[in-house]
């Protein structure tokens, strides 16, 4: 291994550069470390047997027996073993020998060589200076050894990277608890997943985990649809879930449960997944729009449904209560309609809703022609009628209302003054204002009673019901009398009863009423009594 600072070889075991310090690597391999001091240790060992066999003689007669102490001629060297921390005993290196520690400190004799004594003492003096640096790069590997032993175990705080439990940490935990069937901790851990998901996408994953769990469980109670319905709001196996959860709230008639999904699929949907148990929304009479007088809403649906419905404010919590009558809005402002039906098997339909506004102010009234005034000719009076809605009129100064007559076509003038009033209601029974208007026909009488008189005579001759002696086919004899003028239909009449009596004069055998109009002249035979009026007959 090369040093990346300053390029020199290195052995595999360093942590450090020896030649400037420089951090090799994270681990050291301290087997290795261990086995290096040793093989070090050998070496020096094998170097000190080497110089006391060249350095000492042992001549008999050149020998001189000398008492030293022992600590002057020992140095010692401790060796300290990694593996067990600092030894009990120490091991001193002689030149000559090796002690153990509870081996008796004691003089002993040293035969030393004489021609040799300088040489012995130089050698002393190099070993002693190998012992040093010896001594010295152990010491500086052990130091080593203990920082890379608190770098690596021990560590700096800042250094280290604390495991993040995030939405990922969760998941993998979840998915391998559903591999190995621990279903309760899995489902925990899903749950945690899906806490911290972030995106849509981390939320199937997790939704779609949480299922699995479930269904591995066989459990598919209101969690299991809950988790459903989340899934089909995040576009996830729509189709699938939409049928599963519709059909769950069916078979359990859950009328919250339907009505909350059907928040989410569509009616087409809904009919494809529910087949015949499908239900058709109530229908309301009055569309959404700006009204400027009070309304009322009626709603219809199926005969065995029973209608609910609620009137709320934007930002108000809808209401529900059963729908039995008309409902009328009249307060200015916005509010919002919603019903839905529920059958007797307890199947319930989509809602329907429409929203009003009420504002000050009625809908104009019809315009109305001709204009208010005097009129000497027949006129006729004509009223605008919007699409879609009906107009009721008076003639006598009333209030029209709905049950008023309808108009239907032009209305004839009635002589005299009178006032002619009409309203318009729409088809969702929004009211206009009264049109009023007063007219004063003044017709001419273009007849007098004698004309008219004359033109019944006429009128029977000219149907052959007599003869020119105002005799009948079975031989009575007529008489016309002058009764009164009357309005009939909204035109004046002179009145004239027809009497029929026996040849001898004796018998009346009928009694006719006729009457001529006395601006026109028009005749008609045979009016209808009504009270102290009369009825024209209609026109065969």
């Amino acid at each position: 291994m090369k040093c990346s600072k300053c390029g020199a070889q290195c052995n595999d075991n360093l942590a450090f550069c020896l030649e400037c310090g420089n951090p090799l690597q994270l681990m050291a391999d301290f087997n290795l470390i261990e086995k290096e001091l040793a093989n070090s240790i050998g070496e020096f060992m094998d170097e000190m047997e080497e110089d006391k066999e060249q350095d000492i003689d042992f001549e008999e007669d050149n020998m001189k027996t000398i008492d030293v102490p022992l600590d002057e001629i020992n140095m010692g060297l401790k060796v300290v073993d990694i593996n067990r921390g600092m030894s009990k005993s120490d091991i001193d290196i002689d030149d000559d020998f090796m002690f153990d520690d509870d081996e008796e400190e004691d003089i002993q004799p040293v035969y030393v060589p004489k021609k040799n004594r300088n040489n012995k003492r130089n050698s002393k003096k190099n070993n002693k200076k190998k012992y040093i640096i010896i001594a010295s790069a152990i010491a500086f590997i052990v130091s080593i050894i203990a920082i890379v032993l608190v770098f690596v175990l021990g560590g700096d705080d800042k250094e280290k990277k604390p495991t993040v439990k995030d939405f990922a940490y969760y998941l993998e935990l979840a998915e391998d608890g559903e591999k190995d069937a621990k279903y309760d901790g899995a489902l925990d851990n899903a749950l945690l997943a899906l806490e911290n998901a972030k995106t849509d996408e981390e939320k199937v994953k997790a939704r779609l985990l949480i299922k699995k769990i479930y269904e591995a469980q066989k459990y598919t109670g209101d969690y299991y649809m809950e988790n459903l319905e989340e899934l089909y709001k995040l576009g996830e196996n729509s189709k699938e879930n939409a049928s599963i959860l519709l059909s769950y709230y069916a078979k359990k008639n859950n009328i919250a449960g339907l009505l909350s999904m059907f928040d989410i699929v569509s009616e087409e949907e809904a009919k494809t997944i529910l087949g015949e148990q499908f239900v058709e929304k109530p229908e309301i009479n009055i569309p959404a729009g700006e009204y400027k007088n009070v309304i009322n809403v009626e709603i219809s649906a199926d005969k065995d449904a029973t209608i609910y419905y609620a009137v709320f404010k934007d930002g108000e919590e809808p209401r529900y209560e059963e729908y039995k009558r008309p409902i009328e809005i009249r307060d200015l402002g916005s509010v919002t309609v919603a019903t839905y039906a529920v059958t007797a098997e307890g199947m319930v339909s989509y809602k329907a809703n429409c929203t009003y506004s009420i504002v000050e102010g009625q809908n104009e009234g019809p315009a109305v022609t001709p204009e208010a005034g005097t009129y000497k000719e027949p006129t006729k009076i004509t009223v605008s009628v919007p699409d879609g809605s009906k107009a009721y009129y008076t003639y006598d100064g009333s209030k029209p209302d709905k049950n008023s007559t309808e108009y239907t076509e032009p209305v004839d003038m009635v002589r005299g003054v009178h006032t002619f009033k009409v309203v318009v209601i729409d088809k969702y029974g929004n009211s206009s204002e009264v049109t009023s208007v007063q007219y004063n026909l003044k017709l001419s009488r273009n007849e007098t009673v004698s004309t008219a008189k004359e033109k019944i005579w006429n009128q029977y001759l000219t149907n052959g019901l007599i003869n020119a002696e105002g005799v009948t086919a079975d031989g009575s004899v007529i008489e016309i009398s002058y009764h009164n003028a009357l309005d009939i239909d909204n035109d004046e009449y002179y009145v004239y009863q027809v009497i029929a009596k026996s040849a001898d004069g004796t018998t009346t055998t009928a009694v006719t009423y006729c009457g001529v109009n006395t601006y026109d002249g028009t005749v008609i035979i045979g009016l209808i009594e009504d009270g102290e009026s009369f009825l024209i007959p209609e026109a065969e």
